[in-house]
């Protein structure tokens, strides 16, 4: 991470900023061009927590100046989803993985998406088919989706006698992604 902040003048020729990233316990020398400083701490490693970054002016003789306190959030990295999503073919009413005529024949054209109890908002489930092509998206957090609740997609063309329908459908976040699959035949 690199911190910066401005100073109202130009510092005298004695003069330097020194940052404390732990309360003021101990200082490092910042680099500062014209009324910008900056400190390049992307070596350092802070705990997850509130930390009080400390920015002061210093001359030669070791005489402190003014001196600003701001406080800094460091939250803990999120992870990839923990658990897949599951899907279920709603015209497989016997859930045998086999359409039969009648359940072809039903008109029911939607497919379940259990959404994972431990999703987060703003995870985004993707329902796709063999080749790829999205079949529906949604988002959790987003239009009634929560953590364990049961999504539709709708219209989704169910497979001829003889023919299968492969269908995934995946939780993504900024982290990462997981990935449920579900085989349908019929005949």
């Amino acid at each position: 991470m690199v911190i910066s902040g401005t100073i109202a003048k130009a510092l005298a020729s004695d003069e330097t900023i020194e940052v404390s990233l732990n309360g003021g316990q101990s200082f490092v020398k910042a680099t500062v061009n014209g009324t910008t400083w900056t400190l390049d701490a992307t070596k350092t490693t802070l705990e997850v927590g509130t930390h009080n970054i400390v920015a002061r002016v210093i001359d030669n003789a070791r005489n402190i100046g003014s001196e600003t306190t701001q406080t800094l959030e460091i939250e803990n990295a999120g992870t990839a989803p923990a658990t897949a999503p599951t899907v279920a073919i709603m015209a497989d009413k016997n859930n045998d993985g086999l359409l039969n005529t009648t359940e072809v024949n039903s008109g029911e054209k939607r497919i379940l998406i259990r959404v994972p109890s431990d999703a987060k908002n703003g995870d985004v489930i993707t329902l796709t088919d063999a080749q790829g092509q999205v079949l529906g998206k949604i988002t959790v957090g987003q239009n009634g989706v929560t953590a364990g609740s049961n999504q539709y997609i709708n219209n989704v063309n169910i497979p001829a006698n003889g023919q299968t329908l492969d269908v995934k459908a995946t939780i993504t976040n900024g982290y990462g992604s997981l990935t449920g699959c579900l085989r349908q035949s019929s005949g």
